[in-house]
């Protein structure tokens, strides 16, 4: 472990800059002792034209929908990702057995990863439930928008070392989150502007929440707008590309300056 330390040490001490994509890991190369002036903040993007809030309208035509059978009355809860150890799948299982009852909400899992194999065992027995493949490139904002509300439930003590990239997709498509973050946490500011967090381990809190979305369209509407702006102001693809393409431009013009100032 210290040599891969030492190893860590040395490739950051011999680059000009290190990229990370959020604050928390910001914070963390901080604590590594990198210079906060040597970190730049390149955070993940979505193409927010392709990825995009469909008209109510349309909820009648979504492709999943029709391909899956699943009513316009129905509310469905959407996983969309990797299950793996920071997924919280334990977590989660209480919360998916309260609402084993309830024929008008579905949950949507399209996933893969190292612990599927094991929530689907873990879940055979629950008839609102249904799993599909991670999907193609193409037919993703169908899958979001075929959501009333997505969730995204994590191990505790996981959220400061990394952002899960499907936020920004969700928050793109308009539709509300769930999480079980820490609230000082960049999942959870984001979560707290365009959903409802809940505390790491509130199993209670994270029901109440889906209890309160699930049957409020106007308040899964505003949460859900809100999550379009911030992916339109934070993570649009052109915005942040433009910032990455201004930083690499502001860094050669000032190499070439301080190269004619010591000729």
């Amino acid at each position: 472990k210290n040599i891969l330390i030492k190893i860590e040490s040395y490739i950051f001490k011999n680059f000009k800059y290190i990229s990370t994509i959020s604050n928390g890991m910001i914070k963390k190369l901080i604590s590594k002792g990198i210079q906060k002036s040597k970190i730049y903040h390149f955070p993940n993007w979505v193409d927010v034209n392709k990825i995009r809030k469909n008209k109510l309208i349309y909820k009648k035509k979504n492709y999943y929908r029709n391909k899956l059978k699943i009513s316009d009355e129905t509310i469905i809860i959407q996983y969309a990702g990797t299950l793996n150890k920071k997924t919280g799948i334990y977590f989660l299982l209480p919360i998916i057995k309260f609402f084993e009852k309830e024929k008008n909400l579905l949950w949507l899992f399209s996933c893969e990863g190292p612990f599927k194999k094991k929530f689907v065992q873990l879940t055979k027995n629950i008839p609102n439930i249904i799993f599909i493949p991670l999907q193609e490139e193409e037919k993703f904002n169908e899958l979001l928008n075929a959501a009333d509300i997505s969730i995204i439930p994590q191990k505790e003590n996981t959220e400061d070392l990394f952002l899960p990239s499907k936020l920004i997709s969700i928050l793109a498509s308009g539709t509300p989150v769930v999480a079980n973050v820490k609230t000082n946490s960049d999942l959870g500011k984001l979560v707290n502007q365009a959903g409802i967090r809940v505390d790491p381990n509130d199993q209670a809190g994270f029901i109440n929440a889906i209890n309160n979305l699930k049957d409020n369209h106007q308040l899964r509407n505003r949460l859900g707008t809100k999550g379009r702006m911030i992916a339109e102001k934070m993570f649009n693809k052109n915005i942040v590309l433009n910032n990455f393409n201004d930083f690499i431009e502001n860094y050669f013009n000032r190499n070439i300056c301080e190269k004619d100032f010591s000729n």
